[in-house]
């Protein structure tokens, strides 16, 4: 159970996490499908999420609005909780916790920056961080960017929000329970700390050159000039095979 992602879901219609998968909704070319396995693997990393209400934003260059799925009124976004969040929230957690219910949308100082809830708390064994990011390779919408972070939720017991910039003024931007908005991996928390990442070495080709090195670069020409498209794909199942992943 080490590497379990625990997931706990603060608003109730939250829709579960899915694994995300290397056809993206089958909206990928064939071509990629059959052979350009890094992309397939980027596609297939972790989990996705979707937001935990269905609701509309707008921005006009200046302030930004929310309009909740079947309600008429925009309202102007400073601090937003979710609808009668605080009645369901005090029946979920212990009565210390009542005032920590979560905001589901918040303003910053910059103009378009916005914190949007997920709707989820995570949990991640010891040493281990969860990404947040777009869903990979789903660039569906140019009005709105998600700002990438990495959370250490080994130990971080807060919200697990994300960041957004908007960039498009003067247009609805549509959120649904049913399309994904985030996507989130672990990955292990020496990669992404400052004072510990491993040193990066920068080399020309010399006689110093590993010879192992040049036999992997021949055989990596020979198979992309000898072999079908896929060959990559190919070879990458097969270590990972012997590898047992």
């Amino acid at each position: 159970m080490d590497k379990v992602i625990e997931f706990f879901r603060g608003w109730p219609d939250t829709p579960s996490p899915q694994k995300a998968e290397i056809a993206i909704n089958g909206n990928i070319p064939t071509r990629a499908h059959q052979f350009c396995e890094p992309f397939l693997v980027a596609n297939s990393m972790g989990y996705l999420l979707y937001p935990p209400i269905d609701f509309n934003l707008y921005w006009d260059g200046t302030q930004t609005l929310i309009q909740f799925e079947g309600l008429s009124d925009w309202i102007i976004v400073d601090k937003i909780y979710l609808p009668n969040s605080m009645n369901l929230w005090r029946e979920m957690v212990e009565p210390e916790l009542v005032d920590t219910l979560p905001v589901f949308l918040e303003a910053f100082p910059e103009r378009g920056i916005l914190q949007l809830w997920s709707g989820y708390f995570a949990n991640t064994a010891p040493g281990s961080s969860l990404w947040i990011r777009a869903p990979i390779n789903q660039n569906d919408s140019n009005a709105y960017s998600i700002i990438e972070g990495i959370v250490e939720t080994d130990w971080w017991g807060g919200p697990l929000f994300t960041n957004i910039e908007i960039t498009k003024t003067d247009m609805p931007i549509i959120f649904r329970k049913d399309k994904p908005f985030l996507q989130v991996f672990t990955i292990p928390k020496q990669t992404h700390q400052r004072d510990t990442r491993p040193p990066v070495m920068v080399s020309d080709f010399s006689e110093k050159t590993p010879i192992s090195f040049y036999d992997r670069m021949k055989e990596t020409a020979n198979r992309r000039n000898t072999q079908n498209a896929g060959s990559y794909r190919k070879c990458a199942k097969q270590m990972r095979k012997t590898d047992g992943n």
